[in-house]
């Protein structure tokens, strides 16, 4: 048997069974994704936390060095020009 025959025999089956399960196919296939995913969550937490904390962390720093040069700049357009006294 070809694969191709293979896959089309699957999709045909799948298929057939979907149409007489069509209530509880998408619950389950809901809470198999759910599941999974949630446990794939639970086993990274601690990874995804650090990434997340570093990309904040990143990201204040950034807008820290551009408040940074926002007020270096304002102090020098504030300043007189050489030789004007106030």
């Amino acid at each position: 048997m070809s694969a191709k025959a293979t896959v089309e025999g699957v999709e045909r089956a799948f298929g057939y069974w979907l149409y007489y399960h069509p209530i509880s196919v998408p619950s389950s296939l809901e809470l198999a994704v759910e599941n999974a995913l949630l446990r794939w969550l639970d086993d990274h937490e601690e990874e995804l936390l650090t990434l997340i904390a570093g990309a904040v962390a990143k990201r204040v720093s950034n807008h820290e060095n551009e408040l940074s040069a926002l007020i270096t700049s304002a102090a020098t357009k504030r300043q007189a020009p050489d030789g004007v006294t106030g």
